[in-house]
Parts: structure tokens; sequence; C-alpha cells
């Protein structure tokens, strides 16, 4: 077949989820988890419903399967809202729906299912409180999903999910051909497993394709225990134990998992977890791993931008017991707030959709500045927190506050290396440093780098109130006398 969803790609997908059900313990979900909402296909694929499970419905034991994929700048008309529920609790033409539902719902029957969760059609889309209802367990819908079918190519619901296959990994390529013989290349299955390693496969097909440039769909890939990708020119099998293609070992093939999670889904927990104790701070490492990619990626709402990471957020407290605030974590919170944007500096957003020490603040790829310090250096963190203060107290500040005391100087920018978070207009050179992290040479005794915080009064507000406006350090740590030690606090 010419399409990548052929009779053999089913057999091929059907084997892969059969193998991960059956020997990947790391892939078993366990719980009794249910969507409030699913939708419902008859066997012909012609026509589907919209089913609420918490009125009565039972779900087969079978499960569920769940679409991964792109709207597209012009949105998608096949919504559920409040003015045609009732209608779409009895019947939905599948014909009707934007190619990428349809592909998927022949995916879900051909795989033995009957039932599909698709965000548009699951939520009820003109209402802010089942939105924020259902935002906060998106997380879990498809964390327990039997498998993910990710329209990896498709930058909008209108592309569907089956492409034309790549000629060269599915022909023979003839280069030569006469009334009585042909001269071509040999792309049987096993050289063109040789041609192009899975690693490389999942680069290109995966990584690099319009799906994985959205902010809400990297949690939908973490967290996804099995996921069948269909890209460009070819179908790709991830779970949390091994990739797989047509052209490869049937099995799959083990790789590393996600660098900044274990294989089934958690960052590292118990001991893996001490970091101001350490001079390896492992967590905060990973966990910043997570926001440096996730943050890359473009949102349609920038007040989505901690909300499209919930479901993340609360695997990780699920199984550590950390407090979570505003994009950061309490307990490592001192150097959590060393980051940095690796945009150009740019104008900032009149939108406050996060405090201003919250790298969600902040617009483009964010990274921790301790991924780049030499290992030899040992370091001491010099600030306390006193006080975190709830979100939702501080609506007009873009969410929590902390207080905060440790070391403190007047600072003049053209004195000292610093990076900004956004352009800043005030006419006073004058801002406040607030050392955080303090660095020395394992060989000797001297402290000879501060990290801290660059920091400006905060507009109409009281004394001590102040805003992040960026990054600074002084080297080497002199004249002591000029730092003293204040209260602060941080909106």
């Amino acid at each position: 077949s010419l399409n990548t969803w052929s009779p053999d790609s089913i057999q091929a997908a059907k084997a892969w989820i059969l193998n991960c059900d059956t020997k990947h313990p790391e892939c078993k979900q366990n719980g009794n988890f249910r969507p409030t909402r699913l939708l419902e296909i008859t066997s012909d694929t012609r026509s589907a419903k919209v089913i609420d499970l918490g009125k009565s419905h039972h779900l087969s034991p079978e499960g569920y399967t769940v679409l991964s994929h792109c709207w597209g700048p012009r949105g998608i008309e096949q919504r559920l809202t409040t003015t045609n529920q009732n209608e779409y609790y009895r019947h939905i033409a599948c014909i009707d729906l934007p190619r990428n539902f349809q592909d998927a719902i022949t995916v879900t029957i051909d795989l033995g299912f009957r039932y599909i969760w698709i965000d548009s059609l699951c939520i009820l889309q003109d209402s802010v409180d089942d939105w924020r209802a259902e935002s906060v367990t998106m997380g879990d819908v498809f964390r327990h999903a039997a498998v993910t079918i990710s329209a990896t190519a498709s930058s909008d619901s209108k592309g569907g999910c089956f492409r034309e296959r790549d000629s060269f990994l599915h022909t023979n390529c003839t280069l030569m051909a006469s009334t009585t013989s042909n001269l071509f290349l040999d792309v049987s299955p096993r050289v063109r497993g040789q041609c192009s390693s899975l690693e490389d496969l999942f680069v290109e097909k995966v990584d690099c394709a319009p799906l994985s440039l959205r902010s809400w769909t990297y949690q939908e890939r973490v967290l996804s225990r099995r996921i069948i990708h269909f890209c460009d020119g070819i179908i790709l099998f991830e779970c949390n134990t091994v990739r797989g293609s047509e052209f490869h070992d049937p099995a799959g093939e083990v790789y590393d998992g996600k660098e900044y999670i274990r294989k089934d889904g958690k960052l590292y927990t118990g001991e893996e977890l001490e970091t101001l104790k350490m001079n390896n701070p492992e967590f905060i490492y990973r966990w910043y791993d997570l926001v440096s990619a996730y943050s890359g990626r473009s949102i349609t709402y920038r007040s989505d931008k901690l909300v499209a990471l919930s479901g993340l957020v609360d695997l990780i407290q699920a199984n550590t017991n950390l407090e979570y605030v505003a994009g950061l974590w309490k307990t490592t919170l001192a150097l959590d707030l060393l980051w940095i944007s690796c945009q150009p500096v740019q104008q900032r957003s009149k939108e406050r959709i996060a405090p201003s020490w919250s790298w969600a603040s902040a617009e483009g790829r964010i990274k921790s500045i301790l991924a780049t310090r030499p290992s030899r250096r040992v370091a001491q963190v010099c600030i306390e927190l006193l006080q975190v203060t709830d979100s939702e107290a501080l609506p007009s500040t873009g969410g929590a506050s902390i207080t905060l005391n440790g070391p403190v100087r007047c600072v003049n920018l053209s004195d000292i290396p610093h990076t900004l978070d956004y352009v800043l207009h005030e006419d006073s050179e004058s801002y406040v440093h607030l050392a955080v992290y303090w660095e020395s040479c394992s060989d000797r005794l001297v402290l000879d780098m501060v990290w801290g915080l660059l920091l400006r009064r905060a507009d109409d507000a009281p004394d001590g109130v102040y805003e992040r406006c960026g990054l600074a350090t002084i080297c080497p740590l002199d004249r002591q006398s000029e730092w003293e030690t204040r209260q602060l606090t941080l909106i």
C-alpha cells in the first residue's frame, strides 16, 4: 500500500502494543482513572457520540485511545459546546469531522478499541469552568490511555494522520530499466533498517515535526505510556521502554529514555532529590532540562503556559511530595531562581501570567545557569525563603510572591556582567543585586563569584517589594562591607 496505515502497518502496531502490554512492566498503569467524557465509535467508523462516564456509562476493559494533535491557526469548527452538547451526545457524523479526527477514529477501531478522547470533543469549549476542571486532569487522560495516536506530521486538524509512504523506505529504487532486465537498488527491510537508525528517524520524523513545536503536546508525549507517531512517510512506535519502526527489530529497541525523567515517567525521587546538600543538584538539572525543552515551544495563549505543564507537575508531586510554586519547587527554590532566557531580550509583555521571578514570565527558551557551571566549583546558597504567598491572593502581580532574606547591594548595570529578562526603559541606573549563589574554586577558599538576581522596585508597591529584571554576577567578591542582609518580597 502507498498509505502509511496499510494492513502491514496495522499488524505491526498491534504487535507493538501487545508486546508492550505483556512484557514491559514500566509501561503498565495502575489506578482506575476514567476521563469525564469519551467519544464512542460505531464499528463501521461512520458515526460516533460523546458519552459522559460520570452518568452510569461503563468503560470496556480494553480502555480508550487518545489523540495528540495540532489545532492549527484557524482552530477547529467541530467543538463540543453547551449549545450542541445534547446533539453530540446523540450522534456525530464522522465524515463531518477534520481529517485528523477521522483518521484517529479509523486507527482506534483497527486496533480493537471503541473509545477515543479528543480534546475539542470531550471538553466544553465555551465553558470556562469545564475547561478549568478538565485541564487539571489532562495529564491523567494521556497517562491512562491504552495508546496515544499522534498526528505528528500535521500542522493543523485537516492534515490527517495518514501520509503517502516514503518511497525509499518502502520500495526498491530502479536505477536503469530495459525490455529485458532491470538494474535496481535493493531496499529490503534489512537494508532499510541499516540506512536509517531509529534515533535518526525519531530526530527527523518526530522531534522536528510540526506537533513537536507546540507547548501543549510536550507533556502529552512525555506522559503517554505508548505512542504511535504518524509521521511524514512512516509510522513509528514509542513507549516507556522501547522505540520501533516497521524496518527494525519487531520487538523494538531499548533506548535511554527521556533525559529528564525515568522510563516510568517519573523524575528522580528519594535520595536522588537531595540538592542543596550536594555539589551536583540533579533534580534541578533534570527539571530545567524539561523546562528548556518545553519553553522553546510555541503556545497560542500565554495564559496557558503553566497550565500546559500541569500534568507533569502533578506526576512529580505525586511521587515526591514536593511543593510547586509558579514553575519552581519550594525545596530547591533558591537555585531554581537562577534561570536565564536564551532569546534576545524583548519588550516585557503587559499580560502578567506569572510572577517576575518565575521562568514562565519570560519569553522563549529558558535554561538554568547551573547547567553551565564547572564541576570543580562548590556552591553556597546564601538566601533564606521566609514565606510564599498564595497566587490566588495576588492576581494582579501574575501569581505568587516570595519573601526572602539575604545579602543585597545597590549596583549600576554598567559595572557588572548581567543578562536581562526584558528591555528596561527606566532612567535610573541603580538596581538591587540579591546574592543567591556563591562559588569558589575547590582548590582555594576564596569566594570568587556571586550569582544573584537583578531587582528593581515594583511600581505602585510598598517599600521592600521588588520585581526581578535579570540575573547578574560579581567577580571577584570584594568590598564585603557593601553587602547588607535585608528582607525583600518579590512579585
